[in-house]
């Protein structure tokens, strides 16, 4: 059993559920390296601004970088509207989850400032998470 701890650094943020996490995809999804992802949802009843928002220590950036091209794609926002999804993924070098995964058209996409998410990617056996 893997346990993920989610440590919310402000009030501001109290809305914000981790509602799934990829950490260990199976290999017909691709690596750890490219395919990990966390989605986020908000429970609150008002917009949250995730401006100033970061994942165990790396800012969150709008929108995802392209694993193949390199390119930066999707939202232009950093508002998570109530009832609302965004899905993060590692910055760097990009990402395949797009590609790999099935993934709602409404959800956010945001990529943190490091190459992989929480340092060195998801802990298949477990680690603290902090937004």
């Amino acid at each position: 059993m893997v346990v993920f701890l989610l440590v919310l650094s402000s009030n501001a943020y109290s809305a914000v559920l981790i509602n799934e996490i990829m950490y260990d995809p199976a290999p017909s999804q691709g690596s750890d390296t490219f395919n990990e992802w966390i989605e986020i949802f908000n429970n609150g009843a008002s917009s949250l601004d995730l401006t100033n928002a970061s994942l165990c220590g790396d800012s969150i950036l709008k929108g995802f970088i392209n694993h193949s091209n390199g390119s930066i794609n999707r939202n232009t926002t950093f508002i998570l509207e109530p009832s609302k999804f965004a899905l993060i993924t590692d910055g760097g070098s990009g990402t395949e989850v797009y590609d790999k995964f099935s993934v709602i058209p409404s959800a956010l996409a945001f990529h943190v400032t490091g190459s992989s998410m929480c340092n060195n990617g998801l802990d298949n056996s477990g680690e603290k998470i902090n937004i």
